[in-house]
């Protein structure tokens, strides 16, 4: 057999999310894309010459590491995954994993839409556009909004991944983060006056969308899923 390698040299630097990297790395029998951060770092196309890289699908993936002593993860995303579409007429209704950290990834169009995610028993997260949005606490503060507080934010532009936006939206009873592209756009802290945020965990969640005709994707994070972009 023939073995080559290509080596590959003189890419971006990898942009850090908190104190780790998280590269995502998409592989098909045309190209491999290793993006990070929302960033393309390199693409790959594959031709006749390229052999297995062009005509076959991988049915495992193993892993190797050099000069470090601690952990690497790894998550293979499938693509026909766990994803929910819902729409301005069909919500989502999706169970949520008793975790410490509840994690929901959203694609929606790069033009940014108005939707909102219904934690059952605990309140919402809004989003309006690509700045603005906000959170609702049932039975907080004043209980001068439908029993509860709202809270309006504004946050950093989000970042498109081609022609779709991936938001992370990280919820406990500490508090809410919401990150795009390996960037924090917005943290909320929740203390003893924001009641169910700060001691319910949310066990469902369901959507609504204004404005839009179109699907987007709900993806309810478990403890399979390490990571995400």
């Amino acid at each position: 057999k023939q073995w080559y390698q290509r080596r590959v040299r003189g890419w971006d630097g990898m942009t850090c999310d908190g104190d780790n990297i998280i590269l995502s790395i998409e592989r098909s029998t045309s190209a491999v894309t290793i993006k990070n951060a929302g960033n393309v770092l390199y693409t790959q196309n594959f031709g006749e010459n390229d052999a297995r890289c062009s005509d076959t699908i991988a049915t495992q993936v193993k892993t190797q590491v050099w000069n470090y002593e601690n952990d690497l993860q790894l998550a293979v995303l499938d693509n026909g995954d766990d994803s929910v579409p819902f729409s301005l007429a069909e919500r989502a209704q999706v169970p949520v994993p008793d975790r410490a950290i509840e994690q929901y990834v959203v694609k929606l169009p790069c033009d940014g839409v108005w939707f909102k995610l219904f934690l059952v028993g605990v309140g919402h997260i809004e989003i309006f556009s690509k700045t603005s949005g906000n959170i609702f606490c049932k039975e907080a503060g004043a209980q001068n909004w439908y029993g509860g507080q709202k809270t309006d934010f504004t946050m950093d532009g989000m970042t498109c991944d081609g022609d779709d936006i991936y938001l992370l939206i990280e919820r406990s009873t500490s508090g809410v983060t919401i990150k795009n592209a390996g960037n924090v756009l917005y943290t909320q802290s929740f203390g003893e006056n924001d009641a169910r945020c700060s001691d319910t965990r949310s066990t469902e969640v369901t959507t609504q969308v204004w404005n839009y005709e179109g699907n987007l994707y709900l993806t309810v994070l478990n403890e399979n899923s390490s990571c995400w972009n």
